[in-house]
């Protein structure tokens, strides 16, 4: 029975030492680059090359893992102000809709001959800005590029007109009318009609 027990261990050991395979880690030197537009509406697709060159000039060999992804943007994107029923009364309010964020076809490649792999990016709607996407080896090394989304002013918002509140209202009233019965009195006693 132990005999048997140290023969599978045994069998399963050398099965998972098969499994393990080195990883080799690439430099990325510095003739790497990451090539796109500088500008582009949001929803029109376009590339993202990314070409890893090796410090010797020598492009990092066919078949190595590149993923795709954002690392920076111009956070989130607002709705249109929508009516809102708050302290019993309705107002404007601005929701924030959703994250931005860049999608990616493939979010995962890898490399050609060349060092080269290749991704369609998306921006979202609604969200102008500045966004840097990464194109990252599966050793580490990474190229990005800055795309600006120009469908607006880059990272920012419009703030909805704000609605007065009702007590702020009937405050001003308040005081007017002090104010408007206080001058009547001081310009009443002033000629003698009042005592």
């Amino acid at each position: 029975m132990l005999l048997r027990a140290l023969t599978w261990l045994l069998c399963a050991g050398g099965a998972g030492l098969a499994l393990v395979q080195p990883v080799t880690a690439y430099t990325v030197g510095s003739g790497s680059t990451a090539n796109g537009p500088t500008g582009e509406p949001s929803g029109a697709p376009f590339p993202f090359v990314a070409t890893f060159v090796q410090p010797d000039g020598s492009p990092v060999p066919a078949g190595i893992r590149v993923t795709f992804s954002e690392i920076g943007g111009p956070g989130l994107a607002a709705l249109e102000p929508a009516p809102m029923l708050i302290g019993g009364r309705w107002q404007r309010v601005a929701l924030a809709a959703s994250a931005c964020w860049a999608t990616f076809s493939p979010a995962t490649t890898v490399t050609n001959s060349g060092g080269r792999a290749v991704s369609t990016v998306v921006l979202p709607g609604g969200c102008p800005g500045q966004f840097v996407l990464e194109a990252m080896l599966s050793s580490g090394g990474i190229v990005t590029l800055t795309v600006v989304e120009i469908g607006g002013f880059p990272n920012t918002t419009a703030d909805p007109a704000h609605a007065t509140p009702w007590f702020l209202i009937a405050a001003g009233a308040v005081v007017l009318s002090v104010l408007a019965a206080g001058g009547i009195r001081l310009w009443s006693a002033l000629l003698g009609r009042w005592n």
